[in-house]
């Protein structure tokens, strides 16, 4: 399809180097092309992943792509993709044409999903995506908006200087004792064995991930199957970032795990990214949070975040840690394709377990 001197195109090998420089020019990030390879094509099902550029006299000037994953859904296995990367160079964003290719580009993308049998694409978009995938997506629907927990840690002091609009000298104070997280300095690992209990910080995917998985997802509705596959890819084969990952055993049995980490700033801020807990065991979720807070408050953390479907025992277990909901948290958009599923069952946000680690970019 063109209009004038622009073309949408398939991705070949060997774009990749100027789609990564397009999206650090336009979300002025320093995302390495080593990154970029391990989510395009080292994901667990790189055979869906599907990637369209937008082309202008022989320039590329937008960008759109999609991450496959395997989800639960009810008691189906069946494939989503998520419209990642969705972007135009700044010099062409106001362009009548281009917003409409723009609009086609995720048309084609949806008509390659039914082609390979995709149940649904779905999306987290931000403020200024949202209505733009809302107006040119035909077809696309709100699922909920997800509520972002946070929690303010800190002694005495810290939440008084950040009352009194001192914290910043004090965050760099605390932040030049080190931290407690991979490649930083301090001490690593989490609180000792306590009770029936013990975590222990993992290096690389344990083979008991994928009977936690089969374990815990019979009392989950619809979430990304979280197998041992699906874990090792998203945490621990990622460039860059790092993550910290506990598994909870239970008189040596898998019981539950919690990854998470730490971005440094104004506040050094603490996530945690993914957690799961074996289901008839009410202390098994209780003990995750609280070792992993326990872990938060130990390297100094000012401030924790965690996303969790409003009303889950997440949410709760994380009210009843002191964590409160922000008054805006994370639109999810979703689009059902040709593949049959229950519409009621699918759009009850009480049926998903959705948490940080399903985003993109977190």
């Amino acid at each position: 399809m063109t209009t004038g001197a622009e073309t949408i195109e398939a991705y070949r090998p060997g774009d990749e180097a100027e789609i990564n420089r397009m999206y650090n020019e336009v979300f002025r990030s320093g995302r390495s092309l080593e990154e970029w390879r391990w989510k395009f094509q080292r994901n667990p099902f790189p055979e869906l992943t599907m990637i369209r550029k937008l082309m202008r006299g022989g320039r590329m000037i937008g960008h759109c792509a999609s991450l496959p994953a395997e989800f639960k859904v009810g008691d189906r296995r069946v494939y989503g993709e998520q419209i990642v990367d969705h972007l135009i160079r700044p010099p062409f964003q106001g362009q009548k044409n281009v917003t409409f290719l723009n609009r086609e580009i995720d048309l084609r993308l949806k008509k390659a999903f039914i082609r390979h049998g995709i149940a649904f694409g779905f999306g987290f978009p931000n403020e200024l995506s949202y209505p733009l995938f809302m107006k040119y997506l035909e077809g696309i629907e709100d699922v909920m908006e997800v509520p972002i927990w946070r929690k303010r840690l800190g002694s005495p002091a810290l939440r008084e200087a950040w009352r009194g609009g001192g914290l910043r000298g004090l965050v760099r104070e605390i932040r030049s004792r080190g931290v407690g997280v991979p490649g930083g300095r301090g001490r690593e690992g989490w609180p000792g064995p306590g009770g029936d209990f013990e975590m222990r910080m993992l290096t690389s995917a344990d083979p008991a991930l994928d009977a936690l998985w089969e374990t815990c997802s019979e009392e989950i509705g619809i979430a990304c199957v979280r197998d041992r596959r699906y874990v090792a890819w998203r945490f621990f084969d990622k460039p860059g970032r790092p993550y910290a990952f506990g598994l909870l055993e239970k008189k040596g049995a898998a019981a539950g795990y919690v990854a998470t980490s730490v971005l440094e700033g104004e506040t050094r801020t603490g996530y945690i990214m993914d957690i799961l807990w074996r289901p008839g065991d009410d202390g098994i979720l209780g003990t995750l949070l609280d070792r992993t807070m326990a872990r938060m408050e130990r390297d100094e953390i000012d401030m924790v975040e965690c996303l969790a479907v409003r009303d889950s025992p997440l949410a709760r277990a994380l009210e009843g840690l002191g964590f409160r909901a922000e008054p805006r948290g994370v639109k999810m958009i979703v689009l059902l394709l040709e593949i049959p599923l229950d519409r009621a069952y699918f759009f009850d946000p009480g049926n998903w377990h959705i948490t940080l680690g399903d985003m993109d970019g977190t």
